[in-house]
């Protein structure tokens, strides 16, 4: 099962829609969808379709000490 099929199960067995999760976090139905299927990544709408329905999304960004790593040597 990819992740849109899985967020959107879990979406429909809770009732809750896409609409009511852009409505609540004031950004727009096509970002909250975007989301879903991957096409676009945001922290704040990951955070919330995870407290919503318990899916891990991957980390969207690296930590300030793992960019220090990973330029060692460079500055």
């Amino acid at each position: 099962m990819t992740q849109k099929e899985e967020i959107y199960k879990i979406l429909r067995e809770k009732q809750i829609s896409t609409q009511s999760i852009a409505k609540a976090l004031g950004v727009s139905n096509p970002l909250i969808i975007n989301v879903i299927s991957g096409k676009t990544r945001s922290k704040r709408v990951e955070q919330a379709i995870t407290k919503l329905t318990g899916y891990e999304f991957t980390p969207t960004f690296k930590s300030v000490a793992e960019v220090k790593q990973m330029l060692d040597g460079v500055i």
